[in-house]
């Protein structure tokens, strides 16, 4: 990135982290997760290029995605679950973009039986969990860990940040 680039970048992602860091301090466990999502596409459209391009969405978030499992591996494992998981669901549907972050923002709940949950004392992400994966299934329950998936995010972001 520019430098012009890099500070916008920083600016931008500096004012992510503190809005999330609120809503899980907040307990607005909801507001956090569709938070996380909206930003994870955002970026994911910054790296690609295509931020605020009509039908950009699903690839925006993919590439963020991308690096998120980069930084965690255990992400890459949620692709394959979703695909057997939800198997009554239209083959569109059990993607991660899909299930995830397009069921939570356009119909506030995971395409899932699911919970989003939050430790508002852990605002910044840091503490380690188990699993350690912001999203994971615990049996056919699918479980989105703001705290887990924030640490993660900060994660990503460092290592775009890093490669310029």
């Amino acid at each position: 990135m520019l430098d012009d680039e890099q500070g916008q970048f920083d600016e931008i992602t500096k004012a992510m982290c503190h809005d999330i860091s609120a809503a899980i301090r907040g307990e607005a466990n909801y507001l956090a997760a569709l938070g996380l999502l909206e930003y994870s596409e955002i970026l994911g459209g910054w790296v690609r290029g295509t931020m605020g391009k009509p039908k950009q969405g699903k690839e925006n978030f993919d590439e963020f995605y991308k690096v998120l499992s980069t930084v965690n591996t255990a992400y890459g494992g949620l692709k394959e679950e979703l695909k057997n998981k939800l198997r009554h669901l239209d083959e569109k549907w059990r993607t991660v973009y899909s299930a995830v972050r397009s069921g939570l923002s356009h119909y506030y709940f995971m395409q899932a039986k699911s919970t989003i949950v939050n430790n508002p004392d852990d605002s910044e992400g840091e503490m380690i969990y188990d699993p350690p994966c912001g999203l994971y299934f615990r049996g056919e329950f699918l479980i989105m860990n703001t705290n887990q998936y924030f640490h993660d995010f900060r994660l990503a972001i460092a290592k775009l940040s890093s490669e310029g």
